[in-house]
C-alpha cells in the first residue's frame, strides 16, 4: 500500500513539474514564425504588414497575423484574412490573463494605411457587424524613422 502511494505521489509530482516547465508563448518564437510583433510600440516582422497591404491592393488572397504582447507578457492575437474580395479581422484575448479573454470577429471593408509624424499608420474602415467596434478601434503603427 505505502509502495502505491508513493508511486502516485511520484507520478503527480513529475506531472506538476511538466506542467510547470512548459514554456509560455514568447516573442522570439512569435518572430521566428513570421508574426508581425509589436512589442510596446516596437513592431518586427513589420515588412509584412505592408505586403498584406500591396496584396489587398491587387486583390491578392493573403493572411497575417499580428501579436502584440501586453506588459504582463501575454500574447493577443490580431489575425487578418483577406479574399480577394472582404478583409476579416479576429481578434483573440484567450491567452491574456488579465484580459477579457474574449474571442470577436468582424468584416471590414477597407485596410487604410496613414503618414504619421512617426511612421505609418493601419487601420480598417467600414467594419460591420457585431463585433464593428474591435475592427474600427483597432490601429498599428510602425515606426519608420
Amino acid at each position: 500500500m505505502k509502495n502505491g502511494v508513493l508511486v502516485f505521489a511520484s507520478v503527480l509530482i513529475i506531472s506538476l513539474a511538466g506542467c510547470s516547465m512548459s514554456k509560455p508563448y514568447d516573442v522570439e518564437a512569435a518572430i521566428r514564425q513570421g508574426e508581425i510583433v509589436d512589442l510596446h510600440g516596437q513592431v518586427s516582422n513589420a515588412q509584412r504588414i505592408e505586403e498584406f497591404n500591396q496584396n489587398i491592393l491587387q486583390n491578392v488572397k493573403d493572411k497575417i497575423r499580428i501579436t502584440r504582447f501586453t506588459v504582463e507578457g501575454d500574447p493577443i492575437f490580431y489575425d487578418i484574412q483577406f479574399d480577394g474580395k472582404e478583409i476579416k479581422f479576429r481578434s483573440d484575448h484567450s491567452k491574456d490573463k488579465h484580459g477579457t479573454g474574449k474571442r470577436q470577429s468582424t468584416a471590414c471593408e477597407s485596410f487604410l494605411t496613414r503618414e504619421t509624424r512617426n511612421g505609418i499608420e493601419y487601420s480598417f474602415d467600414g467594419c460591420s457587424g457585431k463585433n464593428e467596434d474591435i475592427g474600427n478601434s483597432f490601429k498599428l503603427e510602425v515606426i519608420t524613422e
